[in-house]
């Protein structure tokens, strides 16, 4: 219904903002693999945490990739997290009203 002028700058402000969200998400996954994860069991230097968070922003681009090229149909993909998150609903809204052992959190 636009302009052909209009609907291209459009485009180019969805995929921007698309782009940036994506780089974010990217970014903060990256970043809790690195300190949230692994800092808890072993002490690293900067230069060493910094190269983790690269690997790992790699690594999660990977795995995104395989799972873009693996579900073609994003329906699909909605129902499996749907799923997911329905399973660890009622596990999360526990762990407000029981006292969680932090090996029994770990190993879950």
């Amino acid at each position: 219904m636009l302009h052909a002028g209009l609907l291209g700058l459009g485009l180019v402000m969805l995929f921007a903002a698309l782009m940036s969200s994506l780089d974010t998400y990217l970014f903060i996954l990256g970043m809790n693999v690195s300190q949230d994860i692994t800092i808890n069991y072993k002490k690293m230097t900067k230069k060493k945490l910094i190269s983790l968070t690269r690997w790992a922003i790699i690594g999660i681009t990977a795995i995104s990739v395989i799972i873009a090229i693996m579900f073609q149909q994003i329906i699909t993909v909605a129902l499996a997290f749907g799923s997911m998150s329905l399973v660890l609903v009622p596990v999360i809204i526990g762990s407000f009203h029981f006292k969680l052992k932090p090996q029994a959190v770990f190993w879950s």
